[in-house]
């Protein structure tokens, strides 16, 4: 009989012989109170079904109870990008959390994709039924997600850029294009992306002999080019930080004409210089004016010099918006 700890074991049955209402109820007493912890029970006792309740910890099940009743209070869909415990570092996990309705994968697919994962597996979907809800059922999605590259992720830097790029697109306030895998890539916003995107339709109406999807490709390659854009272009036109001259900050252009040392591919290093070329050659913008609400505007604007505009096709108008 090999040797063992009398008090491990007795922790052990005693662990295993609690109920999942039992743990659930430790945790809430711990974080919320007495009176609330067993208030938040009562609600949530009933409420999932074996499936979940053997799947996830329990600091997974609180998580989830403070989304339900963010999404009971709102009645919107609801988002939780997050890493299980021992999880590797190129893969996360999404939530979602749907009031009435399951979502099909073909809803939600493409904008995983595009954002530079590939779902590599679904858990659930789990129905949770709450009777003082405004919906009859909400229903957990729960997709695990790995970076196409294999890189490595930071959930924390990239959680609230992720939920919203991802919450805008559902609600169709922003594209499902490649230029959404930058969320990750290269740490921007969906609002930030907007320019990248604005800037590669301007190219395509101008004549650029490569397609959108090309562009795309090239721009995810090399993110830490879109970063740089994107940092100049706030420099120039942010009215918080822009200088009195329209011109590109010196260190960061000096930085984006060093890197295009190093891209080999000739296609790629003409697309990179084109996006330059291109803010170099915008005067002014709406893109930092909020609408009435305080909130982004629908649209961008910018106003650009077409006759610094490389390649472009004769006649060049003197200016357009």
């Amino acid at each position: 009989i090999p040797k063992y700890d009398v008090q491990a074991l007795q922790d052990e049955i005693a662990e295993a012989a609690r109920s999942w209402s039992d743990k659930i109820l430790d945790a809430l007493i711990q974080r919320d109170g007495e009176a609330a912890g067993h208030e938040r029970l009562r609600r949530f006792r009933d409420a999932f079904g074996p499936a979940y309740q053997i799947r996830y910890t329990t600091d997974e099940v609180m998580a989830d109870l403070d989304h339900i009743d963010a999404v009971a209070t709102s009645g919107e869909i609801g988002f939780n990008l997050f890493r299980p415990e021992g999880g590797a570092a190129s893969t996360v996990h999404f939530k979602l959390y749907s009031p009435n309705d399951q979502i099909p994968l073909s809803d939600v697919l493409p904008a995983f994709e595009h954002m530079g994962f590939k779902v590599i597996n679904e858990a659930g979907p789990h129905e949770v039924r709450l009777a003082d809800a405004g919906f009859s059922r909400l229903v957990i999605h729960d997709f695990g997600l790995e970076q196409r590259s294999g890189a490595a992720i930071d959930v924390d830097a990239i959680r609230d850029n992720f939920e919203d790029a991802f919450a805008r697109v559902w609600h169709g306030d922003a594209e499902s294009d490649g230029f959404n895998a930058l969320v990750v890539g290269a740490g921007l916003s969906w609002r930030d992306i907007v320019v990248i995107r604005a800037y590669c339709k301007y190219l395509r109406q101008v004549g650029i002999t490569f397609s959108q999807a090309y562009m795309e490709q090239t721009i995810a390659r090399h993110p830490d080019f879109a970063a740089l854009l994107v940092q100049m272009f706030h420099a120039i036109f942010d009215p918080k930080t822009a200088t009195k001259k329209k011109a590109s900050p010196e260190p960061l252009r000096k930085s984006y004409l060093e890197k295009l040392e190093n891209v080999a591919s000739a296609d790629e290093d003409r697309i990179l210089r084109r996006f330059l070329n291109l803010l170099d050659s915008t005067l002014r913008t709406n893109y930092f004016q909020p609408d009435e609400g305080g909130q982004p505007k629908s649209y961008v604007s910018f106003k650009i010099n077409s006759r610094d505009i490389e390649d472009m096709p004769l006649p060049r108008p003197f200016r357009e918006i």
